[in-house]
Order: C-alpha cells, then sequence, then structure tokens
C-alpha cells in the first residue's frame, strides 16, 4: 500500500508511515485510485508541529522555596582559650635547669669529673666512679679515662724499651760468666766442678756491676799489718776468697730475683695493656649504649640489638639485657677502678 502523505510505497499493516510517520490506521485502503504526491514541504511542517513538546509552569504552590535559617539554629565556632589550646613537644632534648651532662645534654648533672671538672649525669657518674686508687670514691669522664689508658700505654712502652735494653745486657752478662765459669772448673777434670763455676760466674756475670763494686770496696781489707809478708799475703788470700763468694752468693740472690722481676714485668706489660685496652672497650661500648638510647627514646633494646641495628655488636647492651642494669654498672666501675689501680702500678715501677 501507499502513504497517503508523502505517496510512497510501505508494507501492509503497517500503523505509520516509515518516511514520514504519518498514520495509516484510520486512513482506508485506496482502491484502483492513483494516489496524489503533495508536497514534501508542507507534510514536514504538520509533522514538526504535531511533535513539539509543551511545557506547562507549575502553579505557585508547588515551586520549592529556600527558608534561610534563622540566627539561633546557625552553627557558631569559637576559638578554644589560651589554656586550652593543644600544643606539640617534640621528642628532642629537654630543658634543664642549672648545668647539664657534658655528654647527655638532657640529663641533668649530678657530679664532676675529678681529673676535669666536666659535669656528669647520674648515669655517667655510677657507671664512671672509682673504688680503689688515686681517684677513690670519686668520678672520671669518659675522656679522662681513654687519656688514662692512652697514658699507661706510653709509659708501658717507655719502661718495656728501658726494661728489654737491660734485659739483654743482663743475659749477655749471665753468658759471658758462664763461659768463663765452665772454663775454669773444666781445667780440673770435673764436670760437677764446670757446673758449679759456671753457675758461680754466671750469677756474677748477672749482677756484675754491684759484684764488684762490693768486692772492689773491700781489697783495703784484705791487706794485714802483721810484720809478716807470708802471713799478711795468706790473710789477705783468705780474705779476698771470703769476700769473692760472699759477694757471689748475693750475685746469685740478685741475678735471680732481676730475671724473675725482668720476665713478670714484661709478662705484666703485656698484661696490663690487654686488661687497659678491653676495659677501655667496655667504656666505648656503654657510651655508645647510653647515646643510642638517648636519641632513640621509646624504642626496645632487643630492636636496636637486632641484625643491622645500632647496638648489634655491643656487648654492653647484650649485658644489659642478660644481666640487668645493675650488674652492668658495677662492671663498669670495676673497669674504671682497674685502668686507674694499673696507671699507678706503673707509673711506681722503677724501671
Amino acid at each position: 500500500m501507499f502513504c497517503t502523505s508523502c505517496g510512497r510505497q510501505i508494507d501492509d499493516g503497517s500503523k505509520f508511515c516509515r518516511y514520514c510517520g504519518t498514520p495509516t490506521a484510520s486512513v482506508p485502503k485506496p482502491q484502483n485510485q492513483t494516489p496524489r504526491m503533495q508536497p514534501r514541504q508542507n507534510t514536514r511542517q504538520t509533522n514538526a508541529s504535531a511533535d513539539i513538546p509543551t511545557f506547562t509552569a507549575p502553579k505557585n504552590d508547588s515551586i520549592p522555596t529556600f527558608s534561610a535559617p534563622k540566627n539561633d539554629d546557625i552553627p557558631t565556632f569559637s576559638a578554644p582559650r589560651g589554656d586550652d589550646i593543644p600544643t606539640f613537644s617534640s621528642p628532642g632534648r629537654q630543658r634543664i635547669q642549672g648545668k647539664s651532662c657534658y655528654y647527655h645534654q638532657s640529663e641533668p648533672a649530678y657530679g664532676v669529673c675529678a681529673r676535669c671538672g666536666k659535669p656528669l649525669c647520674r648515669d655517667c657518674c655510677d657507671s664512671y666512679g672509682v673504688s680503689a686508687g688515686e681517684y677513690e670514691g670519686k668520678f672520671l669522664c669518659y675522656d679522662c679515662t681513654q687519656e688514662l689508658v692512652q697514658d699507661n700505654v706510653v709509659t708501658l712502652q717507655k719502661n718495656y724499651k728501658t726494661i728489654r735494653f737491660r734485659f739483654i745486657f743482663f743475659l749477655i752478662g749471665i753468658a759471658i760468666g758462664v763461659f768463663l765459669g765452665c772454663a775454669i772448673g773444666a781445667e780440673s777434670d770435673s764436670v760437677g766442678a764446670g757446673i758449679f763455676f759456671g753457675i758461680i760466674f754466671g750469677a756474677i756475670g748477672g749482677s756484675a756491676l754491684n759484684f764488684f763494686k762490693r768486692f772492689f770496696g773491700d781489697v783495703p781489707s784484705f791487706f794485714a799489718m802483721t810484720g809478716s809478708i807470708l802471713l799478711d799475703i795468706i790473710i789477705g788470700a783468705i780474705r779476698c776468697g771470703i769476700s769473692f763468694f760472699v759477694y757471689a752468693i748475693m750475685a746469685f740472690i740478685e741475678t735471680v730475683a732481676k730475671l724473675k722481676d725482668y720476665l713478670s714485668y714484661m709478662k705484666e706489660t703485656s698484661g696490663f695493656i690487654e686488661s687497659d685496652s678491653a676495659a677501655l672497650q667496655n667504656m666505648n661500648d656503654y657510651m655508645e649504649y647510653t647515646m643510642v638510647m638517648q636519641n632513640n627514646r621509646g624504642v626496645d633494646l632487643e630492636t636496636l640489638m637486632q641484625e643491622g641495628g645500632e647496638l648489634y655488636n655491643n656487648n654492653i647492651a647484650r649485658m644489659m639485657l642478660e644481666q640487668g642494669e645493675d650488674q652492668t654498672e658495677a662492671y663498669m666501675r670495676e673497669c674504671v677502678t682497674r685502668i686507674a689501680e694499673n696507671g699507678e702500678i706503673i707509673r711506681e715501677f722503677a724501671a
């Protein structure tokens, strides 16, 4: 069939023309009539006017209105008072009334170093107190303890050189004396005599200066004025032999004592250096421990001792964790006392 408006052919049974949109339901089906063509311009105007939407304004009672809040409903902001204003305190150093510790600025001073006068906190005083020696009952700071160790090492090295030089000549004297004694004893064709004279002359060689000083000091007393030359010679020979053996025995005792002193001092020297070095290392660890704990307030010790932490290889931190604060501080006082005592022994030793 054909559209009655635009004249185009459309499917039978269509309710609207697919070209111009004119409804076809009420239009009678044409019978043997040629559709009359209408101008497209008028058709478009008709369709356009039929499709234009219309707007109906709402009534006055349906128009939404806005009511401003009343004065008593308006929210207001009240600034806090001076005493209510929250404040923020940084976890930095606290202000201390009076002097603060030279090493721990956030701690008040409790005492002073007996050597240089630096102010020390309670923790430093508890740890660096001296219980014996020149500074007994006083406190030493970390720097002064280090200086004591350095002074001890310098004195030990100086004395050690002197002792070693004397010890070398001491051994040379013994060797010469043993050689001469064995040579004299060999003339008697007796092994026992050779050993005896070797020991006696070796002892004399070890204390040769003291032996000859004593022996030659008694030479004038060897001569007797009896009026008989033969008798005077006999008496002189007897006195000479007695003096020789008496002073030889004294030289033997002195040589043995010197040998013991030399060996003991050289052994003690190494022991003092090791002892002071170990004590100083513990003090270094303790100072590191206190500084790390001060800079990491609120962090537990176990966290700081974990692998890669600031106290991972710190012996004092481990002792604090295993033995407690009291035992560790007692150990530190022992280290400081040991350094002070070693210094006195070293300085009093007559090299």
